[in-house]
């Protein structure tokens, strides 16, 4: 039954989709539960895609947290 109420995701939120389930793996791990993914994997992860303008940085990390 989920799987027929999932939303369709645009183009553009499908890219954002696929980048978070890529640096879901980077996320720490503890007896409290999973962390935030790290600031740091996000800056590699646009340097590898070069993403190089501020503003779409800053909307990738915004869209990641």
């Amino acid at each position: 039954m989920a799987l027929q109420n999932q939303p369709t995701l645009t183009p553009w939120t499908q890219e954002y989709f696929s980048a978070f389930n890529t640096l879901s793996h980077s996320r720490p791990v503890s007896e409290v539960g999973v962390g935030a993914i790290p600031l740091s994997e996000m800056l590699a992860y646009c340097t590898l895609f070069e993403v190089t303008s501020l503003d779409d940085r800053e909307r990738f990390v915004r869209m990641m947290k």
